[in-house]
C-alpha cells in the first residue's frame, strides 16, 4: 500500500456490489483507467447504499488492482463522470472547476 500512496494515481471506481457478512464484507468495484475496466474486491469501503455510484480511488499505474486506496467519502461529481470518457489518472482529486 505504501507504493500506492507514494507513486499511485487517482482515477474512478464504480461500486458494483456489496456483500456484508459477520466476519467482514466484500465491496465489488470496477476501476476505470486508461480505457480499460479492472474488476476487484475490497474488504472495506461503503455499504449497500453506494452500489452504482462512482468514487475516487488511488491505484498503482502498472497494477491497478494491487492495493488500491478507495476513497469512500469522495463521490465523483457528475461533471467528471459524464464528461471524461478516458480516465488517464490524476495526481490529485479533480473538481468540476478543472473540467
Amino acid at each position: 500500500m505504501n507504493t500506492t500512496k507514494k507513486s499511485g494515481v487517482i482515477t474512478v471506481a464504480q461500486v458494483t456490489n456489496y456483500e456484508g457478512a459477520e466476519s467482514g464484507s466484500d465491496l465489488y468495484i470496477d476501476i476505470h483507467y486508461k480505457g480499460k475496466i479492472y474488476k476487484t474486491t475490497l474488504g472495506y469501503g461503503c455499504r449497500s447504499g453506494c452500489i452504482g455510484k462512482f468514487f475516487f480511488i488511488k491505484i498503482k499505474k502498472n497494477k491497478p488492482t494491487s492495493y488500491p486506496i478507495f476513497y469512500g467519502d469522495k463521490v465523483v461529481p457528475d461533471c467528471i463522470v459524464h464528461n471524461i470518457s478516458y480516465y488517464k489518472g490524476w495526481n490529485y482529486i479533480p473538481t468540476c472547476d478543472n473540467y
